[in-house]
């Protein structure tokens, strides 16, 4: 089963993909948490499936799992904020529930922890509270946080979060109740169920997980281009021996985001697709004899494989050269120094993240353009030679003779 984020709003901008025309089933996954909030998520969503999921102020993110014939939809999140009188609160994944200040997590296993907000400018520090984005200690910040992890399911022990959040100062409860927590988050998702229950039931309406009509290639600048991009062998293996000869997945756009999740978009039509992975692809310009290589394959991904999109849905183009350029003669101009300072580094990414623009817009006009894919890519959209297999063989073999010498 493959999972990807579906994006979804009031507006629900669904980006199903691969279904073969078929509609994916809805299921609620009831794991996580408590038993009383796995049972209010439970209302919620069926709350929220009721009105087809269209219930204003109410944010409802997806999950899209399946191949094959089987695709099923979930709910990954449910986000309440912004309205008048009423508590912000976030269901997100299957065990992470989010209020004013705290945000707990339970796994299925028992697991789980808790992060209580102790800084003083709740309105300053709330959106890197809710983004997860405090390691403050590394960065010589005052703490915002103080961690827990969860016990015998019944309390929350103070835990240092590798020694990145935890400063003991002696005022800090050093341990919480469970039962104490629950209440708190039950008694808000209460009020978000009867706020959600105050509109009313229009009937769900299966059709909204149907696979929208692709987005074909209309870019005659790049017409004849080719594309490639680096896998793994053990990927490799998979895609030309599939366990399953029903599978039509290919690969996932697991590779490194755009921008790390520590780092905000800059206004921007795509800015939603900025904090997501991407599979990257080289792009050889039609009469050319070589790929431009503008991008650095991961580690291990030794094998070159060809990329045909059959549809254009979530297909961009950046140029990388905005970073490497700037970080050139950055160096070139400190040559004593033999690192960036991060908010350098930050910023050119944020830079580098503005050039993002559908492959269709494309003009032509990038000096190191680089393909980035924010979807699953069917089996069917990528090639494999022989000649590309031997090639990612012999590269492996020449790592494993420096190594042994």
């Amino acid at each position: 089963m493959q999972d990807f984020n579906l994006r979804s709003a009031e507006k629900r901008r669904f980006a199903l993909t691969n279904l073969n025309g078929s509609k994916a089933k809805f299921r609620h996954h009831n794991d996580g948490l408590t038993s009383s909030l796995r049972k209010m998520r439970y209302l919620i969503i069926e709350a929220l499936k009721e009105r087809n999921f269209n219930v204003k102020g109410i944010e409802v993110d997806f999950w899209h799992m399946g191949s094959g014939k089987q695709h099923f939809i979930e709910v990954y999140s449910v986000k309440f904020s912004g309205i008048k009188f009423y508590p912000h609160i976030e269901f997100r994944s299957n065990y992470s529930c989010l209020v004013k200040g705290m945000r707990m997590n339970i796994h299925e296993d028992g697991s789980g922890g808790l992060e209580m907000y102790c800084g003083k400018n709740w309105r300053k520090h709330q959106k890197e509270f809710y983004c997860h984005r405090h390691h403050r200690k590394m960065n010589n910040l005052s703490r915002i946080v103080l961690n827990y992890e969860i016990r015998d399911r019944v309390k929350f022990v103070a835990t240092s979060d590798c020694d990145r959040e935890y400063y003991p100062e002696g005022n800090e409860p050093k341990t919480i109740s469970l039962a104490r927590i629950e209440k708190n988050i039950f008694d808000k998702a209460e009020m978000l169920l009867n706020y959600i229950n105050s509109f009313p039931v229009t009937g769900y309406n299966p059709n909204i997980f149907s696979e929208p009509n692709p987005v074909m290639f209309t870019n005659y600048n790049l017409r004849g281009i080719e594309l490639r991009t680096f896998i793994k062998e053990e990927t490799l293996e998979r895609i030309m021996k599939p366990q399953d000869k029903t599978e039509t997945y290919g690969l996932s756009a697991n590779s490194w985001r755009l921008l790390s999740l520590n780092i905000n978009p800059p206004k921007h039509p795509l800015s939603d697709y900025m904090n997501e992975g991407f599979i990257y692809c080289d792009m050889k310009q039609r009469g050319s004899d070589k790929f431009d290589s503008n991008h650095e394959p991961e580690y291990q991904n030794y094998f070159e494989v060809s990329v045909v999109p059959k549809k254009m849905d979530m297909v961009f183009v950046f140029d990388q050269a905005i970073f490497n350029d700037t970080k050139a003669k950055w160096f070139d101009e400190n040559p004593k120094e033999f690192q960036m300072p991060m908010e350098l580094v930050n910023n050119l990414l944020i830079e580098k993240a503005k050039s993002l623009i559908h492959i269709n817009d494309y003009k032509g006009n990038y000096k190191k353009p680089v393909v980035a894919i924010c979807r699953e890519l069917a089996s069917d959209e990528i090639y494999i030679s022989m000649g590309q297999i031997k090639a990612g063989h012999d590269k492996i073999e020449a790592v494993q003779k420096k190594y042994r010498k």
